[in-house]
């Protein structure tokens, strides 16, 4: 419902548009808490927790509005591709 809401309302109404930005907020600073603590822990060589952040928003938020747009095995394999691609971080250093 937040990602259809998203999409279909934000520019419509600016109470939806201004949540909207929270929730993208919300969960680019969650990501870079994330990032920042697995660096930490050594679970991630050390990198911009910040870029990796981005590097994941930018596919996560492309895959859940993939499913919403109703295609759920689309969405199911960018989420693979995108855990594959922070295994490879968490291997090689990427």
């Amino acid at each position: 419902m937040i990602v259809n809401t998203m999409v279909e309302m934000a520019s419509r109404a600016e109470v939806i548009a201004e949540a909207t930005a929270r929730y993208r907020t919300m969960v680019r600073e969650s990501l870079r808490t994330a990032m920042a603590h697995a660096e930490a822990q050594g679970e991630l060589p050390r990198r911009s927790a910040r870029q990796r952040a981005d590097d994941v928003n930018a596919p996560l938020f492309g895959a859940l509005a993939t499913a919403r747009a109703g295609s759920v095995d689309d969405a199911d394999r960018m989420l693979g591709s995108l855990l594959g691609e922070l295994r490879r971080w968490a291997r090689t250093g990427g």
